[in-house]
């Protein structure tokens, strides 16, 4: 970032060693998804998308596990409980958040362990893998927006009045980091932006007479 214009003053942060992560389970997962169709491409697409995300998550979450009733006044102490579903006479559903003593959670779980069925020490994952991947997804996107005009961007994508022919040939095409062409020649006639991952347009490729549409947490097309 610093050849475009951006100045650094380093607080604190920890050092990580540099290595090519998981390139041939990108690469399975994306030649899947160039050739399959229907569920087998939302698979595969699924299993790409998600990858960074995992590294991502929170240490603790929701879980739901199965206890004996019994147990139930124990787990009090260790774990914070959202709700208790009694399902037997002796067992209950407890939807719980582990966010205490991991030592605690340790303790309760070799005591409690032949009654549980899917008590967890909280998640795996490995916010430095995460950070990494999204930083040079900044840093990618960041030439099309010095570069070319630009709209709206996302993770990945870009909207831009330049005409694709016009935009250098490397960046354009079907392989992994290049932009895809989502209109395939299409224009897009008109375009709302209302916030991140909140947008509409309607372009000249359409037969419909809804808007192609976008809202996080929204099934498109649904409004």
């Amino acid at each position: 970032m610093l050849p475009l214009g951006y100045k650094f003053k380093l607080l604190s942060g920890y050092e990580f060693s540099k290595k090519v992560l998981f390139k041939d389970y990108v690469e399975h997962f994306y030649k899947q998804k160039k050739t399959a169709t229907g569920t087998e491409r939302y698979i595969a697409k699924l299993m790409l998308n998600s990858l960074y995300g995992i590294f991502g998550r929170r240490l603790d979450t929701l879980t739901p596990v199965i206890v004996k009733n019994e147990d139930i006044d124990t787990l009090v102490v260790a774990v914070k409980i959202y709700f208790t579903i009694h399902i037997t006479d002796t067992h209950a559903l407890l939807l719980i958040d582990a966010d205490r003593s991991l030592d605690i959670r340790k303790k309760i779980n070799c005591v409690l362990e032949q009654h549980i069925n899917t008590f967890r020490l909280g998640v795996k994952s490995n916010v430095a893998i995460a950070a990494a991947i999204t930083a040079y997804a900044r840093t990618y996107m960041m030439t099309f927006k010095l570069d070319y005009d630009c709209y709206y961007s996302d993770t990945d994508s870009i909207f831009t009045p330049v005409d694709i022919s016009k935009v250098a040939p490397h960046l354009v095409g079907t392989e992994l980091g290049q932009l895809k062409d989502e209109l395939s020649g299409g224009v897009i006639d008109d375009a709302y932006f209302l916030g991140i991952k909140q947008y509409g347009y309607t372009d000249t490729n359409s037969d419909e007479q809804a808007p192609s549409t976008k809202g996080e947490g929204i099934i498109n097309k649904s409004v």
